[in-house]
């Protein structure tokens, strides 16, 4: 899966630095301290998000993993949505027409043409 982020990551923005796909490749390794927490949970929870946020930086921090600036890390969590999409599509295209996969796919898009793919994004997910 990390692999696959760094790899929307590198397909999206071709200029992407080497320590921001090494945040990639690394993004899901603080959930060994924190637990893998669903979106919904943390957005019904931002104290705890923030919690785990901070524990999350901590456990990078600790490890000597790199983890890159607001501008990268939006980028980072468009490709890790995106990729649980083109995921769940590949497994059982049915997935799609559930609302929650629905308003999954529409937070993705929001949050891609906020950072200038959205076109781009839209034709990986149709």
């Amino acid at each position: 899966h990390s692999a696959r982020v760094a790899l929307l990551m590198w397909h999206l923005w071709p200029d992407v630095p080497a320590n921001a796909l090494v945040a990639a490749l690394a993004h899901d390794l603080p959930e060994k301290a924190t637990g893998d927490m669903s979106g919904e949970t943390k957005r019904e929870n931002p104290d705890m998000s923030a919690r785990l946020n901070s524990i999350e930086i901590d456990w990078l921090t600790k490890n000597r993993i790199p983890y890159s600036g607001l501008c990268w890390t939006q980028r980072i969590k468009l490709c890790d949505k995106l990729d649980a999409i083109l995921w769940a599509w590949s497994v059982d295209p049915s997935l799609m027409r559930r609302h929650d996969w629905q308003k999954q796919i529409d937070r993705v898009l929001e949050l891609a043409y906020g950072l200038g793919v959205g076109e781009k994004v839209e034709e990986m997910i149709g």
